[in-house]
């Protein structure tokens, strides 16, 4: 894995996004499905990305979308996983 960029967007709802970019340049968004499925899982994405290298990026929080943000869900997305 090379970098997990964060960040949300809006439109008719409110999209939180954790992509992972593998070294092969895909990208795969964990919180695509179900952001409370993610928050259940964050504990074993953690223990996976333990002594592994990698970018991270939360420049994709930004406007309104962070403001209404559970604050749980702010702090898995604003901070470095393996912090």
């Amino acid at each position: 894995m090379e970098e997990i960029e964060t960040g949300c967007s809006t439109g008719k709802s409110i999209s939180y996004h954790f992509v992972l970019k593998l070294n092969d340049k895909t990208r795969i968004d964990l919180m695509e499905e179900s952001p409370r499925e993610f928050s259940v899982a964050y504990p074993q994405i953690q223990s996976a990305l333990k002594g592994n290298s990698y970018r991270f990026s939360s420049s994709g929080l930004a406007g309104s979308c962070v403001t209404s943000a559970p604050q749980r869900l702010f702090e898995l997305l604003s901070k470095r996983p393996t912090e």
